[in-house]
Order: structure tokens, then C-alpha cells, then sequence
């Protein structure tokens, strides 16, 4: 929009900031403005080499491919190209980015169809810095188990949501418990879980928050011994915030649950 970009020195554009040193580009970032950023992504992108962070989210581009060249942004530390209006397959070339700490995709894309990888979890697994990632609503496919060797590299996750994606519980139980040493909060919230709160959860030693809301867990009577996945959950020494609301949870609950000292949003309507 002109009247953003009025000067010659690009700088003291909004959504544009440079090196206070050095004077190159290093972060565009277009989320949450009181303008739209919308149209065809130019490859000339590519010329601010020392770009480091993109950020698109809650912008239109009215349904188009996210662009390959992304790939090739190899100083990128943030990809945030969620609530954009992206339609279609994520590029397998975003492996590439081997600088990546945050990456947000979340809102109907899909990686389903890849043109160079087996599934999204090879994609991930090529990401070792990886932090943050949010693929919210992104129609993740199945894990195959050829994969999952590859996808035990990304340990440096803290934060994960894959929450709205109608994941069963045989596709992305093995891959998580594998990554899910460092998590901090994890969003698996609208999917597909079913049956008993799987112990390896109170693994999670460093989790924060926990959302397995609108799932179909049960708790049934005959798990509330000292090993049943809830009461591995209410060992968790520095949970804050637990939400299995919308399950099928019955029965007795856990009283260690209820002794969570930390949990500033746990409790019994949580689970109903």
C-alpha cells in the first residue's frame, strides 16, 4: 500500500526492519496490522539474504500454493505463514530451512501430497533447531513407521500444537513420545485419541500446559491403579494448565489430579 511505503529507504517501511549496524533487511513482519497484505509473493525475496524472520499471519492470499521458494530463505529463524489464506500442499523444500526455530502453518493447508518426502514428518525431522511449531488444521496425514527414525532428531520442540488435524492415536502417539522431552505445551486438542490417557504422558517432565480436549479418551474404572495414565499426568511436577474437556471420561478421577500444586486451570469440569 503507498501510503505505508512513501519513502525511498525501505527501512521505515512498516512490517520492515533492519540491522541497526548493518543496515540489511532482517524482518518482515505483516501480522496483526490494521492493513491486509494480500496478492502474489515476488521471488525477489530472495535478494535480502540476511532475512531472518516472515511473518504473514492473519494476511489473504486468497487460496494460493505457499511458494517454493520459501525454501531457499536459508537465514530464516520464524516462518509464520498461518491464517494467510494458503491453500494446498506445504513444499517439501521448507526442509531446507536448517535455521528454522518457529514455524506456524496452522489453517487449511495440507501436507498431504508431498512431492519430495514420504510425509510431513520427514519434513520436520530436517528442522533440528526446531522450537515452536504449530500445524493447526493442517490435514497431517498418518506417520508411516519408515519414518520415525528420521523424526527422532527433532528434540529441541518446546512448543507443539497439532491440534484440529483428526489424528488417531496410532499416528501420532509413537513420533510424540519420541519428541516430547522438552515440551513445554502441547495442543492435541480436536483429533481423534481413543481409549485410556496413555502413561508415557507422565514422561513429559517439562510440560507446562496440556490440552487433549475434544478427543475420545476414556478413563474407565479399572484405570485408576498408581501406573494408569492419569495419575503419571497428576505426578507432572510443573503442569499449569489441563484441559481434557469434551472426552469420554467416566469413573473415578484421579486424586492426584486434584494435587497438581501448579495447575492454574486444572479441576473436575475440565473433564466433562
Amino acid at each position: 500500500m503507498p501510503f505505508l511505503w512513501e519513502t525511498e529507504e525501505c527501512c521505515f517501511w512498516h512490517g520492515v526492519k533492519c540491522n541497526s549496524l548493518t543496515g540489511y533487511v532482517e524482518i518482515l513482519d505483516f501480522s496483526l496490522k490494521s492493513w491486509v497484505v494480500a496478492g502474489m509473493i515476488s521471488p525477489s525475496l530472495l535478494k535480502l539474504h540476511h532475512l531472518t524472520s516472515l511473518n504473514f499471519n492473519s494476511n489473504d492470499f486468497n487460496g494460493s500454493l505457499i511458494p517454493e521458494f520459501f525454501g531457499s530463505l536459508k537465514k530464516l529463524k520464524l516462518l509464520d505463514l498461518s491464517n494467510a489464506n494458503f491453500r494446498g500442499p506445504v513444499p517439501s523444500l521448507l526442509g531446507n530451512l536448517s535455521m528454522l526455530e518457529t514455524l506456524r502453518l496452522g489453517g487449511y493447508l495440507s501436507f498431504t501430497n508431498l512431492s519430495n518426502a514420504n510425509d510431513w514428518s520427514q519434513v520436520i525431522s530436517h528442522l533440528p533447531l526446531l522450537q515452536i511449531l504449530s500445524l493447526r488444521h493442517c490435514d497431517l496425514p498418518s506417520i508411516s513407521s519408515s519414518s520415525l527414525s528420521l523424526a527422532n532428531s527433532s528434540t529441541s520442540l518446546t512448543y507443539l500444537d497439532l491440534s484440529d488435524n483428526n489424528l488417531p492415536s496410532s499416528a501420532i502417539y509413537p513420533w510424540l513420545f519420541n519428541v516430547s522431552s522438552n515440551l513445554v505445551s502441547l495442543d492435541l486438542s480436536s483429533n481423534q485419541l481413543k481409549g485410556p490417557i496413555p502413561e508415557a504422558f507422565g514422561n513429559m517432565k517439562a510440560i507446562q500446559e496440556l490440552y487433549l480436549s475434544d478427543n475420545l479418551l476414556v478413563l474407565a474404572e479399572n484405570q485408576v491403579r498408581g501406573d494408569s495414565g492419569s495419575n503419571e499426568i497428576g505426578k507432572l511436577p510443573d503442569l499449569r494448565v489441563l484441559d481434557l474437556g469434551y472426552n469420554l471420561v467416566n469413573g473415578s478421577i484421579s486424586k492426584s489430579i486434584g494435587q497438581l500444586s501448579n495447575c492454574m486451570s486444572c479441576g473436575l469440569r475440565k473433564f466433562f
